[in-house]
């Protein structure tokens, strides 16, 4: 019985319009503005150098042959600045530059937001960290080849810096806006979880006060109506992306699966959400609709979808990142994607599965609770 009411749910759902304009339609209309927005926008501005400070705090003349390398020629890709950490944070606040390198006992990298032109100095940083770290081993292991390990490093220089340089010129700095775009549709996905609570209480919906007359349980009717509504909001934000990747050619990564494996959390997330703010009041479907749509709209604004202001509350109120459902998703694309950084990834999954169980949870306390005379 529980299969079969999530196959009827299903067919419901696939006949609602507003499903598909929402979840379908929008983001793929939006995307293909986006896309035409940017287009060439990249191109006029790639031979621009970013502008970095680079804090010394202790001697390292490899890491500074290899900044000074990528500061030369007709087209440097750096724009370097040697300071102290005190100027460097006033700078990088009022985005002067995009980005610190800390020289210390080992080199480290600070940036004020997720971003193409970060991924790109962060990549910069690894490889040479990892380099130096490779070298190091060696000396400790075999100190008779430390000369060829140095002059290895020092050969370094010119590739880093050409290397460097190509990987920014085939970076997309404007992925972070459809990454954005992803979210937004995980997130609307919270208008149908309105839908579920709403037609599972009978006093506000006629569709409520028909299933509380059925023999099936309230609670196993609640899971089945929200799992073929997640089956049917995921593959939509499933395709959004694939359009995205696919149509529309945005490089999102080179692994697909991290990102789609994000889009189901997210989706579910934005599921719960809905389902939570629908299962609270008395309030019609369409104001409550309403409110989710709101509150979707502002999470998404936070993380930078429609102005990137993430980087800014980042540095004056973190919290609002680490709590806000579209700045999680979006996080969760950059860990994978752009940082390689799977630990993180997990992190940001986890996280998601933990806010979407605990609006699940409120969302079926509120519904089921409540009770009706009569119907």
């Amino acid at each position: 019985m529980f299969f079969s009411y999530v196959k009827y749910e299903l067919k419901k759902y696939f006949k609602t319009k507003d499903v598909f304009l929402w979840l379908l339609l929008f983001p793929v209309a939006l995307g293909f503005l986006f896309k035409i927005a940017f287009l060439g926008i990249w191109e006029e501005n790639i031979f621009t150098a970013i502008p970095v400070a680079v804090v010394a705090e202790a001697e390292n003349p490899a890491f500074e042959a290899v900044i000074d390398e990528l500061s030369k020629g007709e087209e440097p890709f750096l724009e370097v600045n040697y300071t102290d950490m005190e100027d460097a944070e006033k700078k990088l606040e009022k985005e002067e530059i995009k980005g610190i390198f800390l020289v210390s006992d080992t080199i480290s990298l600070t940036v004020a937001e997720n971003s193409m032109t970060s991924t790109v100095l962060k990549s910069f940083a690894d490889n040479y960290i990892h380099t130096e770290n490779t070298i190091k081993d060696i000396a400790n292991s075999s100190p008779d080849k430390v000369m060829s390990a140095v002059e290895t490093l020092s050969g370094w220089n010119e590739a880093a810096a050409k290397e460097t340089i190509l990987a920014a010129r085939e970076s997309d700095p404007y992925v972070s806006y459809f990454y954005n775009l992803i979210t937004m549709v995980c997130l609307f996905a919270s208008m149908a979880g309105v839908r579920i609570a709403v037609e599972n209480q009978a006093n506000l919906s006629y569709a409520g006060a028909r299933k509380e007359c059925t023999a099936m349980p309230k609670l196993k009717r609640i899971l089945a109506s929200y799992f073929a509504t997640f089956i049917s909001s995921t593959v939509c934000s499933l395709i959004s992306v694939s359009y995205i990747r696919f149509v529309l050619g945005v490089e999102l990564g080179e692994n697909l699966v991290p990102i789609y494996i994000s889009t189901i959390f997210g989706s579910n997330l934005g599921l719960a959400i809905g389902f939570a703010i629908g299962a609270i009041g008395k309030f019609s479907e369409s104001i409550k609709d309403g409110i989710a749509t709101g509150v979707s709209l502002i999470c998404c604004f936070l993380s930078g979808l429609m102005v990137n202001i993430k980087g800014i509350i980042e540095q004056y109120a973190p919290i609002v990142n680490r709590i806000n459902p579209a700045s999680i998703i979006v996080d969760s694309f950059f860990a994978v994607a752009v940082f390689d950084d799977y630990s993180q990834y997990g992190f940001l999954i986890l996280k998601m599965t933990v806010m979407s169980v605990m609006f699940i949870v409120l969302g079926i306390f509120l519904v089921r609770r409540k009770k009706y005379e009569c119907i």
